[in-house]
């Protein structure tokens, strides 16, 4: 995981305005598997959104689309909320106070982000009312145009032929490692969002001024050596 810094420094022009402490935009995704034999294990890997039996996992990805997460895999038929719960991925965000995690409607988790004083923007919900106030259309909208990187990043991870067929029963014991091979494999490539020129410059000169004050000190230190 970043840390907080990192990602603010390479923080999109998109998300300077209303979101601009968003740490990571999260989301669930799925791997087809071969029909297990075992009639419980048919069941709970069935995969009501996907009508398939499948392996389920929670990805997330810096504002700039790099996956910093990937969870292990969970049973088809888990919830979002469920999988966020116990992919660990909460505990990676202790100590990040003051912070934003984006997500989709599904991810009705701010009981448990407040906890460890962690906000959410998720896409508002009509509840009772038969329509959306303009401002909540254009949140709504909003948040869909900068949630869609993940999207993105998840797209282009399962580019790879190996993501894009169904797992054997044979290989499931390797399908963590896989998809974990592939998501870093995808980060190789160029950023989905080029960071804000002048954050970029920033960070450039504070990488130089950081090593500047190494050497300075590693002078020093040989001065009184001497």
């Amino acid at each position: 995981m970043p840390s907080v810094e990192q990602v603010r420094a390479t923080l999109p022009k998109a998300f300077h305005d209303k979101y601009e402490i968003t740490f990571a935009i999260i989301d669930a995704s799925e791997v087809f598997i071969q029909v297990p034999s075992d009639l419980h294990m048919q069941s709970s890997t069935w995969s009501s959104y996907k009508h398939n039996n499948t392996a389920k996992f929670l990805i997330a990805c810096t504002p700039n689309g790099v996956i910093c997460y990937i969870s292990p895999l969970f049973v088809g038929s888990i919830s979002d909320i469920e999988l966020t719960q116990v992919s660990g991925f909460l505990e990676k965000l202790d100590g990040k106070k003051g912070i934003s995690i984006m997500a989709d409607r599904g991810f009705t988790i701010q009981e448990q982000l407040q906890k460890i004083g962690v906000a959410l923007n998720i896409p508002p919900f009509l509840n009772d009312c038969k329509q959306l106030p303009p401002e909540d259309v254009q949140k709504g909208r909003h948040i869909a145009s900068l949630r869609i990187h993940i999207e993105r990043a998840i797209g282009r991870m399962k580019k790879y032929d190996i993501l894009q067929g169904v797992f054997p029963l044979s290989m499931v014991r390797l399908a963590n490692q896989i998809i974990c091979v592939c998501a870093w494999l995808t980060n190789f490539q160029p950023v989905l969002i080029a960071p804000t020129p002048h954050l970029l410059e920033a960070q450039v000169e504070e990488y130089f001024q950081a090593l500047d004050d190494t050497e300075s000190e590693t002078e020093r230190n040989d001065t009184l050596n001497i």
